[in-house]
């Protein structure tokens, strides 16, 4: 992308008065492509840290049906009475999105399992599953 920058930027400058605006187009794609990149990492690192609230014993236990403990339990060969279903504290992205980790949890060993993070935009943010 830099090559045709210059490429156009040359172009524009053996032409009389035609800008050299490749270079400021160039620069404003990098800004948004940055700012989304930073928007993805912050997302990112939240969710890898609500899972690692939740591997640490932390986050809020939810009901759950008993078909579904028993379900996690037969698949990962865990007493059925220990397993938890959890969801972390809550993350507001710059986008105003809001993440938030559910999972299940081996409660005699904090093991998560089946990690999901849910993205909440919009009216969905102020519905209890989010």
């Amino acid at each position: 992308m830099d090559a045709v920058g210059v490429l156009v930027d040359g172009t524009a400058l053996a032409i009389p008065f035609v800008p050299g605006g490749a270079s400021i187009a160039l620069n404003a794609s990098r800004t948004a492509s940055s700012a989304v990149d930073r928007l993805q990492l912050g997302k990112q690192l939240a969710s890898e840290s609500q899972l690692a609230e939740l591997a640490a014993g932390g986050g809020k236990v939810l009901d759950q049906p008993a078909d579904q403990a028993s379900r996690i339990a037969a698949e990962y060969g865990i007493n059925a009475n220990d397993v938890q279903k959890v969801a972390s504290g809550r993350y507001r992205a710059k986008d105003d999105s809001v993440l938030t980790t559910h999972a299940f949890r081996d409660a005699s060993t904090n093991k998560v399992i089946q990690p999901k993070t849910k993205v909440c935009i919009g009216s969905r943010i102020k519905k209890s599953s989010c």
